[in-house]
């Protein structure tokens, strides 16, 4: 997994892009962790996107290519009178997942509902990780290297 550039790189302080990159002002209604917040005048009027820094996790698609999924924490601060338009886990802070395009896949995960699919993907790995240990893969008839399901070098 990578990372995206580190907040100081890509956030902004209250006075502008820390760094010194931009004199941008960032304003002073952000949550502290917004680094990138976006204001809408009309969908609907006065409602601000805040975001926080994405983390970027590097996967593979159902094709095998190396993908990108982006997640970070995203909050949509709206007008009083759009309260209870969203599931109430989507009125405060949340988890956005999505790929880098517009396209992509998108999901929004509730903090608990983040934390249950963290716990999953770990167990699920131990379990890819203990199966690799105790019977390496035999795909083919060479041997693989116990542990890595990778074939052995020739001698």
């Amino acid at each position: 997994m990578t990372t995206s550039p580190s907040p100081e790189q890509n956030c902004y302080d209250r006075g502008g892009l820390v760094g010194g990159g931009s004199s941008r002002p960032h304003p002073g209604h952000c949550p502290a962790w917004c680094c990138d917040c976006t204001h809408h005048e009309f969908d609907p009027p006065g409602a601000i996107t805040h975001k926080g820094s994405a983390i970027i996790a590097t996967l593979y698609d159902e094709y095998g290519l190396l993908a990108e999924l982006h997640i970070r924490a995203v909050y949509w601060d709206k007008p009083q009178s759009m309260i209870g338009t969203d599931p109430a886990d989507l009125e405060v802070p949340f988890v956005e997942v999505r790929g880098p395009g517009s396209d992509d896949v998108h999901f929004d995960l509730s903090p608990v509902q983040a934390r249950a699919f963290a716990v999953a993907l770990l167990q699920a790995a131990d379990t890819a990780d203990r199966q690799l240990t105790l019977t390496p893969l035999a795909l083919d008839s060479g041997s693989r290297t116990p542990g890595t399901g990778l074939p052995t070098s020739p001698a």
